[in-house]
């Protein structure tokens, strides 16, 4: 047993205490998630991408420019040709070799700047998950903060480019972690963002308010998802 800080107030609790003993709320220290883990490896995917791919594309510049010739210089692609998609895509098997379990993770192009003990901007992230046995699912989440939402379920405003805003439920994770929303149904979420480039998502949080998240949905690859060649 070890002593932690409340995540709400700042108190000294033991870290298996349900409610803390000053302010009195539940699950008083953050533990990490089976979502917030799987959340981690889809962030930090794209940006071990990102840092590679700027040095090695630097590399490539330095050499391009000792020795190719102004002809070669004109007929070679400009970086505003090249597609650009807020999307980074990953895969796992199956843990019970059922197949291939796809995500597919969009981090906002809006920022968040909640009060203590969350302050510190943030960026939201948007993800789609493929599962062979527990089905599809949409899911937003925070990097700190407290979504609201009852127990059972709660909802959300979306609006997909300039549209009437639709609503949708939201549920925990079962876990009950309060960075994140499941959003149902699937279906109705992802055929409307295929046809979209930008998605906003305005949901509530604990003493902030509602407030929007913001993407960029513009050149999402079905391929990627869904395992088609």
């Amino acid at each position: 047993m070890a002593l932690k800080n409340c995540r709400e107030c700042g108190t000294e609790v033991s870290d298996q205490a349900k409610t803390c003993p000053r302010c009195g709320i539940k699950n008083p220290v953050k533990r990490t998630s089976i979502v917030a883990k799987i959340l981690a490896v889809i962030i930090a995917t794209p940006i071990i991408i990102a840092v590679l791919g700027k040095i090695t594309s630097n590399d490539k510049d330095v050499s391009t420019s000792a020795s190719a010739t102004p002809a070669a210089q004109v007929t070679a692609p400009q970086a505003d040709e090249l597609p650009k998609t807020q999307w980074q895509y990953t895969s796992d098997p199956d843990s019970m070799g059922k197949g291939t379990i796809y995500f597919a993770a969009n981090v906002s192009t809006s920022t968040l700047d909640f009060k203590f003990p969350y302050t510190g901007e943030q960026h939201a992230t948007l993800s789609l998950r493929k599962h062979p046995r527990q089905g599809n699912d949409v899911l937003i989440s925070i990097e700190r903060g407290q979504f609201v939402c009852m127990i059972d379920r709660c909802s959300v405003l979306v609006r997909f480019d300039d549209g009437e805003s639709v609503r949708f439920n939201a549920v925990e994770p079962s876990d009950h972690s309060t960075t994140a929303l499941f959003l149902t149904p699937f279906d109705k979420f992802y055929s409307r963002m295929l046809k979209a480039k930008r998605v906003r998502i305005q949901a509530d949080f604990f003493q902030e308010g509602s407030r929007t998240l913001d993407f960029d949905v513009a050149g999402f690859d079905t391929t990627k998802i869904s395992g088609a060649k």
